[in-house]
C-alpha cells in the first residue's frame, strides 16, 4: 500500500480525524474528498499552439491534464481547510508544488514530505525549492537533508522521518533458499545490471523482481546491459509479480543485493528485506548507511575510492564488485533475527506515524 495511505490509516487508528484529498475510490480509513473526475475520465488535448511541435501535443496534453487535476485537488484541500478549521495540511506526494502558492495566500499550516534527491541548480525544481525555502519540509533521510541544505543552505527542513514498513505484511522467515534477490526498476540508477554481472561471475542464483514495459525493452540500458545477461541459467527475471509473490520471493532469499548507482533518498526495499529477515548487501550511497547496520543486518560496501560519509570504515574493505562478492560469500555471518529486530526498533509504520504526529504538533506549537 502506498505510504501516504499507510500514514493516513495509522493516524486514524490513533483517533485523529484525517481527510484524504485525491481521486475517488482510494482505499483508506480516512475521509476521501475528491474533485470533479472529468480530468480523469477524458483524454483532453491542449488547443492548437503555433509555437509547439505537433509531435509534442500528446505528451504536453498529458502533463497539462495532470497539472490541472493537481490544481483542482490542491484548491479543494485549502478551501476545505479554511472553511472547516483543519489544523494542518500534509502534502505527501512528489507533485505538491502548487500548494506553495496557497500557503502564501491563506497561511494555513502545511508540511511537505520530500521524496527526491536535491535537483540540479539549473532546474525548475531547484528554483521552486529555493523560492519557497521558508516553508516546512520533512526529509526521509539525513543524507537527503544534507543534500538539500548543501545546495539551499536556508531551506527549512524541520525534521527527518524514516519510512515505515508494514511488518505484518513483510513477515519474517528464519529459513532461506539458495538464491539472492534484487528489486527495482530497469534503470541504470538501481544497479540491476551490476547485480546480474555479479551473479554471472559467481554463479549464485539471482531472482530479479522488476517491471518490463515496451518502453523498457527498447531502452539502451535494457538492450545493452540487461538483456545479454538473461542468457545465464542462474538468473531469473520476474516481471511485476503480485504483492504476495513478490514478498514470497523476497523473504526466502539468502540476501538482498543493492548495488545502487545514485544517492537514493530512502531505500524502501531495504527495510522490506530486513523485515523478512533478509540481510542486505549494498553500496555506500545515499541513505544506505542510515538504514543498514554494517555487520549486523548486512554489509555496506564502498563502490569506489570517492570520498563519502563512512568511507573505509566498513567490515568489507574491498570496493566495488569485489567488495560485493566478498559480502555475498560472508552473508551467512548475518543473523536473520537481527535484521527483523532492527526494523522493529527503527522502521515500523507505528514509529513513522508517531514521528509525523510529533512534527504536526511542532509546527502548530502544541
Amino acid at each position: 500500500m502506498e505510504l501516504s495511505l499507510v500514514l493516513s490509516d495509522g493516524l486514524v487508528k490513533k483517533g485523529i480525524e484525517v481527510f484524504y484529498f485525491s481521486a475517488p475510490d482510494i482505499p483508506t480509513k480516512a475521509q476521501v474528498i475528491s474533485p470533479d473526475t472529468a480530468l480523469l475520465e477524458n483524454k483532453f488535448l491542449i488547443d492548437y499552439q503555433q509555437d509547439m511541435n505537433p509531435d509534442a501535443y500528446e505528451a504536453v496534453s498529458f502533463y497539462e491534464t495532470k497539472k490541472y487535476f493537481e490544481l483542482e485537488v490542491t484548491k479543494q484541500a485549502y478551501d476545505f481547510a479554511k472553511n472547516n478549521k483543519v489544523d494542518i495540511l500534509h502534502v505527501y506526494h512528489a507533485f505538491g508544488n502548487l500548494a506553495h502558492y496557497f500557503v502564501e495566500l491563506l497561511n494555513i499550516p502545511t508540511v511537505y514530505t520530500l521524496h527526491v534527491f536535491p535537483p540540479p541548480m539549473d532546474t525548475l525544481d531547484h528554483w521552486r525549492y529555493k523560492r519557497f525555502q521558508n516553508q516546512n519540509f520533512i526529509a526521509i533521510s539525513n543524507s537527503q537533508k544534507r543534500g538539500f541544505q548543501a545546495t539551499i543552505p536556508e531551506m527549512n527542513v524541520i525534521d527527518t522521518i524514516y519510512h515505515g514498513v508494514e511488518s505484518n505484511k513483510f513477515q519474517f522467515s528464519e529459513k532461506a533458499d539458495d538464491y539472492f534477490t534484487i528489486i527495482g526498476r530497469l534503470i541504470p540508477q538501481k544497479g540491476i545490471d551490476i547485480a546480474m554481472q555479479i551473479a554471472a561471475q559467481t554463479k549464485i542464483n539471482l531472482k530479479v523482481i522488476t517491471h518490463i514495459t515496451p518502453v523498457t525493452e527498447k531502452s539502451e540500458y535494457y538492450q545493452k546491459k540487461v538483456s545479454p545477461l538473461l542468457n545465464n541459467q542462474n538468473i531469473q527475471l520476474f516481471n511485476l509479480p503480485d504483492d504476495a509473490k513478490k514478498i514470497d520471493l523476497l523473504r526466502h532469499a539468502k540476501g538482498f543485493i543493492f548495488p545502487l548507482q545514485w544517492n537514493e533518498p530512502f531505500g524502501m526495499v531495504l527495510i522490506e528485506a530486513m523485515s523478512c529477515g533478509v540481510p542486505v548487501i549494498a553500496y555506500n550511497r545515499g541513505s544506505v548507511s542510515e538504514i543498514v547496520r554494517d555487520g549486523v543486518t548486512g554489509f555496506i560496501v564502498d563502490p569506489d575510492n570517492e570520498d563519502r560519509l563512512g568511507k573505509g570504515s566498513w567490515i568489507i574493505k574491498k570496493q566495488g564488485i569485489e567488495g560485493m562478492i566478498e559480502a555475498i560469500q560472508r552473508v551467512n555471518e548475518i543473523d536473520r533475527n537481527a535484521c527483523r529486530k532492527h526494523v522493529e526498533e527503527n522502521f515500523t509504520v507505528e514509529k513513522m506515524v508517531e514521528n509525523y504526529e510529533k512534527v504536526y504538533k511542532k509546527v502548530l506549537g502544541i
